[in-house]
C-alpha cells in the first residue's frame, strides 16, 4: 500500500511522527486515546499526523521505537497543550506504545457483525457463504450492531487489537455502510397497504419496510398475505415507497399462528441458544431444530415461525418450529429448472404436464430452461421430471457470481491517471512485481501470445480503454442486454472485467481477447447463461477460457459445457474464491480446468483466498494494477478472479507455441513448471494451500525451445553447428534467452547439450525437456 505523506513548508528538525489510523476520543483533557501507524523518530519535537485530514498531535513518548516502527498507541489528551510544533492541535500524553505491524492493504468487503467474546467482530460474506476463519474488529460501527450485515473499507492490519484477542486483524479508519444482498430468495407474511398511492407489501419481520409484487393475486389492501420470490433490491417500480420488488413471487393468504416459514442464512451462537439468522436480514430466531450444523454454517431452514417464542432462548424475535434443516452453498432462480432430453425426445409433454413454460434453449445440446407456476416445490419439480422418460438431468439453475462480489468487493482507483505508453507508463502496470514473479517479461523475449484467442467471460469490457487497441477478436455477445455489444455497465463490480483484460495483457501482450458478457454490473449471473457463454466459446474457435467466477454447487449444465470445450482443445482457467475456505468451488473443480488460488507479495496464501486438493497453482492475487472501467482508467484490485488471468496468460503463451496442446496436457505442463520455492521456503506435495506452486510463465516456454539455440523456430543441425561455435570458436551465446542452449538442464552449456541434441536429431533420442510431465 502506497502511503503518501505531505509535510507543508519548511521544518528544520524531523519530527515523530504517526500516521494515526483511528482515534478512539475528541480532543479534551483527560478523554482517552488509541491509534496505530508509522513512527518516524528525530531530535525535536514528537508530532502525530492525523491520516485523512493531516491534524498534527504532539506526543511525548516513543519508547524506544525508532524510524520506520509501526505501533498501536494508547494515551489521553491533554489541555493546555503547546501546539507550535508543526501548528499541532492537541496534545497526547502517552501511556503505553505496543509494537505493531504495517498495515497489510487497503481492504474493503461486505458481510455480517458477530458477536464474540469480548467484542463484537466483522466476517466477510461471499454469497452465502459466511468466513469461519476470517473476522475483523472495527475502528468504527457505526449504529450497526450484532447480525447486521454491512459493507466496510479501511486499512487492514493483520494484528488483532488487544482486547479482541479473537480478532484474525482489525480494521482503521474504516468507513460502514448498511447492506442488503441483491437479489436474495424471499419468504415473509405480512400484509397488503397503501404507501404514497402504491399498494405494497410490508412482512411481518421486516415492519416498515415495503415491497412491490410482482403478483399481487387478486388480494387488496388489509389482505394478510404469505409471499416467496426473488427480492430484488433496486428496482423500478415506480412506487417512491417501496424498498425494493419481489419478483417471479407466489401469493395466498395468511391466517395468523403457525406461518410456514422457508429461508436460508447463518447459524451463529446466540447468549444462551443456537440462533439462526437470515441472509440479508438482522432478524435473531431460535430453532427448534438446530440438526448437525454449528456456528456459521449456511443453511436453509423450513418450518413455522411464531412471535410468540417459547424455546428459552434470550434477545430472539421469534422462533421457527418442527423445522427441517439442510446445508445450502448456493441459492437458485426459484421456479425455474433446466433439462436436457435425449435426441427425439420432446420438451412439449413436460411442459404440458407441469404447466411449464420454454424461456431459453441451447438447441444443440437439447437443453432447455423451463419456467413453472409457483404453486410446484422445486424438489418434487425436479424429481417428477427426472424420472421420466428420455431426461438425462434435471437441475435448478443456480446463480453464479464473482469472487469479489462480496469479499474485497472495491477496487483503488489511481487518480494520477498516468498516461498509457507502452513499456513505461503506468509504472505501476509496466514495473509491477507480480509479472516479475511469475516471470512473463523474460518468458516475452521468447513468445508473446501472438495469435491466441482468449475468451473473458465477465460482465464486460470498456472497448475504448488505450490498452486495448486492436486487441479484440470480433465484438463478442452480450447475453445480459441480449446483443453483440459486451460493454462494461456501471455498477458495484464495474470495471471487473477490464481489469482482468488488462492483466491478460500483462502476461500475454499481443494475445487476442473476445468479450463475452455474462455477468450483470452486480457481479451475477447464473448457470444456464454461464453454460451458454461457454459453447459460444466453443463456437468462436477460442484457445484459452477465463472463468473469474463460481459457486459451490456443482451443476451437470456447467460440467457438461466445459468437457465440450475440454473435448474442442480449449484451455480453461477458473478462480477458487475468496472465502477463505477448503470448500471445493465450481467450475474451478471440474477436470482439465486449472484452478487458481491467490498469493500475496510475500508468496504466503492470501487471507481471502480458498484452498483445496482441487488448487492446480497459485497466483499473485493482493493489490494487483491493471486496467480500470471510468475516468481514472488504472487502479489496484485484489482477489482470486486477477490471480486467474496472469495463469490464462500463460497458457496463450504456451498455446502460441504448440497451438495443438490440449486442456489435460496444459494443466500438467502448468502444474509441472510451477515453482515449488516461494519466498518463504520449500514447498512440500502435495499441497492445498498452493497446489502444485506458483505459476511460472518461463519455465513451459524455456522448455518449449530448447534447442533452438538459433531462434530459427526449428531445431536442426544448424542449432548443432552455433552451439559447436560457441564453444569452440569464441561464437555468440543463444539468444535473446542463453538458457535454451542447456539442453540437458544442467546449469551449464557443454558438450553434453550439442550430444543430446546429435541424440534427439538423429538418433531417435527423447525431446529435450526440463519438465518431467
Amino acid at each position: 500500500m502506497n502511503m503518501h505523506i505531505r509535510l507543508f513548508g519548511k521544518i528544520a528538525t524531523l519530527a515523530i511522527i504517526l500516521i494515526l489510523l483511528s482515534v478512539a476520543a475528541a480532543d479534551a483533557q483527560g478523554d482517552s486515546f488509541y491509534g496505530c501507524g508509522l513512527i518516524i523518530a528525530d531530535s525535536g519535537c514528537a508530532v502525530l499526523v492525523l491520516n485523512g485530514n493531516g491534524d498534527f498531535y504532539i506526543i511525548d513518548s516513543t519508547a524506544g521505537m525508532g524510524t520506520g516502527d509501526w505501533a498501536c498507541i494508547y494515551g489521553v489528551f491533554e489541555i493546555p497543550c503547546d501546539t507550535s510544533c508543526m501548528g499541532a492541535s492537541a496534545c497526547i500524553s502517552v501511556d503505553s506504545i505496543i509494537p505493531q505491524s504495517p498495515p497489510d492493504t487497503l481492504y474493503g468487503s461486505c458481510g455480517v457483525l458477530i458477536p464474540s467474546a469480548n467484542c463484537v467482530l466483522f466476517a466477510p460474506m461471499s454469497g452465502p457463504i459466511v468466513s469461519d476463519t476470517f473476522f475483523l474488529a472495527l475502528e468504527n460501527y457505526g449504529p450497526f450492531a450484532p447480525y447486521d450485515t454491512v459493507c466496510v473499507s479501511g486499512n487492514l492490519f493483520t494484528e488483532p487489537p488487544p482486547e479482541c484477542p479473537e480478532a484474525t486483524g482489525w480494521l482503521a479508519g474504516n468507513t460502514i455502510n448498511l447492506w442488503s444482498p441483491p437479489n436474495s430468495p424471499f419468504n415473509d407474511c405480512g400484509i397488503l397497504t397503501e404507501v404514497s398511492g402504491c399498494l405494497l407489501f410490508e412482512p411481518l419481520m421486516s415492519p416498515n419496510a415495503y415491497y412491490y409484487l410482482a403478483n399481487y393475486g387478486g388480494f387488496g389492501i388489509g389482505d394478510t398475505v404469505c409471499v416467496a420470490g426473488i427480492l430484488i433490491s433496486t428496482c423500478d417500480s415506480g412506487c417512491i415507497a417501496a424498498s425494493g420488488c419481489i419478483a417471479g413471487n407466489s401469493i395466498y393468504l395468511w391466517s395468523d399462528g403457525g406461518v410456514p416459514y422457508n429461508q436460508c442464512g447463518i447459524i451463529m451462537a446466540g447468549p444462551d441458544c443456537v440462533v439462526f439468522v437470515p441472509l440479508g436480514d438482522s432478524v435473531v430466531l431460535a430453532l427448534d431444530n438446530p440438526g448437525i450444523f454449528t456456528f456459521y454454517d449456511t443453511v436453509c431452514i423450513s418450518g413455522t415461525i411464531d412471535g410468540d417464542c417459547d424455546l428459552g432462548c434470550t434477545g430472539v424475535d421469534g422462533c421457527i418450529y418442527s423445522n427441517y434443516i439442510s446445508l445450502r452453498a448456493e441459492f437458485y432462480h426459484q421456479y425455474e429448472v433446466i433439462v436436457k432430453l435425449e435426441e427425439g425426445f420432446p420438451i412439449e409433454p413436460i411442459l404440458a404436464d407441469f404447466q411449464g413454460i420454454t424461456n431459453d434453449t441451447l438447441v444443440s445440446q437439447n437443453i432447455y430452461l423451463v419456467s413453472f407456476p409457483s404453486g410446484y416445490l422445486i424438489e418434487q419439480l425436479i424429481d417428477s421430471i427426472v424420472a421420466r422418460p428420455g431426461v438425462i438431468f434435471v437441475q435448478p439453475n443456480f446463480m453464479m457470481g464473482f469472487p469479489e462480489v462480496f469479499h474485497v468487493s472495491q477496487s483503488f482507483p489511481d487518480d494520477s491517471r498516468p498516461p498509457l505508453e507502452f513499456g513505461y507508463s503506468p509504472p505501476n502496470y509496466f514495473t509491477s512485481s507480480s509479472p516479475y514473479t511469475i516471470n512473463s517479461d523474460t518468458a516475452n523475449l521468447l513468445e508473446d501470445g501472438e495469435g491466441v484467442i482468449i475468451a473473458v467471460i465477465d460482465n464486460g469490457v470498456v472497448f475504448t480503454h488505450p490498452l486495448f487497441e486492436a486487441s479484440f477478436a470480433g465484438t463478442g455477445i452480450d447475453y445480459i442486454n441480449g446483443d453483440f455489444d459486451p460493454s462494461e455497465v456501471e455498477g458495484s463490480l464495474y470495471g471487473h472485467g477490464t481489469f482482468i483484460c488488462g492483466v491478460i495483457k500483462r502476461i500475454a501482450p499481443d494475445c487476442l481477447l473476445l468479450p463475452i458478457r455474462a455477468f450483470d454490473e452486480n457481479g451475477y449471473s447464473n448457470s444456464f447463461v454461464v453454460a451458454d457463454a461457454i459453447h459460444y466459446a466453443i463456437d468462436e474457435a477460442v484457445d484459452v477460457i477465463n472463468m473469474s467466477f463460481g459457486n459451490y454447487s456443482s451443476n451437470p449444465v456447467v460440467q457438461e459445457a466445459v468437457s465440450d470445450a475440454v473435448a474442442a482443445g480449449i484451455s480453461l482457467v477458473a478462480a477458487a474464491g475468496n472465502n477463505s475456505t477448503i470448500l471445493p468451488t465450481y467450475p474451478a473443480t471440474y477436470p482439465a480446468v486449472i484452478a487458481v488460488n491467490a498469493i500475496d507479495s510475500l508468496e504466503y496464501r492470501a487471507d481471502f483466498s480458498n484452498y483445496g486438493d482441487y488448487i492446480d497453482v497459485c497466483a499473485p492475487g493482493v493489490n494487483i494494477y491493471s486496467s480500470l472501467a471510468g475516468e481514472f482508467e488504472w487502479g489496484e484490485w485484489s482477489g482470486t478472479s486477477f490471480a486467474a488471468p496472469m495463469v490464462a496468460g500463460v497458457c496463450a503463451l504456451i498455446k502460441a507455441q504448440n497451438e495443438n496442446i490440449g486442456a489435460l496436457a496444459m494443466e500438467q505442463m502448468i502444474r509441472q513448471s510451477a515453482e515449488r520455492h516461494l519466498y518463504w521456503g520449500m514447498l512440500t506435495l502435495p499441497n492445498i494451500e498452493y497446489g502444485a506452486g506458483r505459476v511460472d510463465a518461463l519455465r513451459p516456454i524455456l522448455d518449449l525451445n530448447l534447442g533452438d539455440v538459433n531462434g530459427s523456430d526449428n531445431m536442426n543441425l544448424l542449432d548443432i553447428l552455433y552451439l559447436i561455435d560457441m564453444l569452440y570458436k569464441s561464437g555468440p551465446p543463444p539468444e535473446p534467452i542463453e538458457d535454451v542452449g542447456d539442453v540437458d538442464c544442467s546449469g551449464d552449456i557443454n558438450l553434453m547439450d550439442v550430444t543430446l541434441l546429435i541424440n534427439y536429431l538423429y538418433r531417435g533420442g527423447p525431446e529435450p525437456s526440463c519438465l518431467a510431465y
